[in-house]
């Protein structure tokens, strides 16, 4: 072996030496930002300076690891919180009302002293916040049944004009007693849409409810459905205090209540739009809000269409 041959020879191995030295060196540095980010440093990443391609490749896969396990642990840190969160709001709605009830119940026992209508009254409140406490347990278990996927939603074909007209003419008393005036818009024909009636008729039914409740000094409720190439829109609108832009992004959130539901007389259990989204969703359809206070407030949900359906469609709906 020539001179020229072993110093060729010596400058390959020193060249594989250094690489490996290299190499070495970027494997350690990834293995301490990995017990770093073990030892819960969550925001450390690793970052190579290398032309390797196969370090490359894996300092990517462990930095895609370590952002999924992040958001897994600050998606386990959110819900610990609802839950903690769901159980103080749903135990303070559940003893307020019942302690109430059973100091009316002791007064009804013990009180002789009470008149005729007295008792009547008592009689009334008890009425009235035994059935506060029945919707709460109603829909806490609604919305724990549909979390967990027990409830079954059943897509078919259905009519949705005509489950528009029902819902509407559930509430005819109360719309009529609230002196609101009513502004339907529906097709004359049907438009068949993929859905639960069940489904389709709880979501009418809370939208409906919290626009009268919400919505009563506008004087106005309205109801609308529009059709588009493969869904359909249906619109639940009132003109009163409306809700605040801030507020907007978490209306749908389990248990958020609102400024609006300050007052006692007009607060709901918080679970009830929550239980819309979800059922809306399960009906592979779409929730929006969009509220301009004091002028409109307004509530839409899609559902998909079924087929084409010959329906003459109404003059738009009002713009916000």
């Amino acid at each position: 072996m020539t001179v020229a041959m072993m110093g060729v020879l010596f400058g390959l191995v020193l060249l594989l030496l250094l690489v490996h030295l290299r190499r070495s060196r970027q494997i350690r540095r990834m293995a301490d930002t990995l017990e770093a980010f073990a030892e819960n440093n969550r925001n450390l990443r690793i970052r190579l300076f290398t032309k390797d391609p196969a370090l490359t490749l894996l300092a990517l896969r462990i930095n895609r690891l370590a952002e999924q396990f992040q958001g897994m642990e600050e998606r386990t840190a959110y819900l610990e919180a609802e839950r903690k969160r769901l159980l103080t709001h749903v135990s303070h709605d559940l003893r307020t009302p019942l302690t109430s009830l059973l100091g009316y119940v002791e007064a009804l026992r013990r009180d002789p002293d009470l008149t005729e209508g007295d008792r009547e009254e008592y009689l009334e409140v008890i009425e009235e916040k035994a059935k506060r406490l029945t919707v709460l347990i109603n829909d806490f278990f609604e919305l724990a049944k549909l979390e967990a996927g027990d409830t079954e939603i059943r897509l078919r074909p259905m009519d949705v004009c005509e489950r528009v007209r029902e819902s509407v003419l559930t509430f005819y008393r109360e719309i009529t007693e609230a002196e609101l005036t009513p502004e339907i818009r529906i097709p004359d024909g049907e438009i068949l849409v993929l859905g639960d009636p069940y489904a389709t008729e709880r979501i009418l039914n809370n939208l409906i409810g919290n626009a009268l409740r919400y919505g009563r000094e506008g004087g106005v409720i309205g109801v609308g459905v529009r059709e588009e190439e493969t869904c359909v829109w249906v619109e639940v609108w009132d003109r009163g205090p409306g809700i605040a832009e801030e507020e907007l992004p978490r209306i749908f959130d389990r248990l958020h209540t609102g400024d609006r539901s300050r007052n006692p007389h007009m607060r709901g259990s918080g679970l009830g739009l929550t239980i819309v989204k979800q059922l809306v969703e399960k009906q592979k359809g779409e929730i929006r809000v969009a509220s301009d206070p004091h002028r409109k407030t307004v509530f839409s949900f899609s559902l998909m269409k079924a087929k084409e359906s010959g329906s003459r469609i109404p003059d738009p709906l009002p713009p916000l």
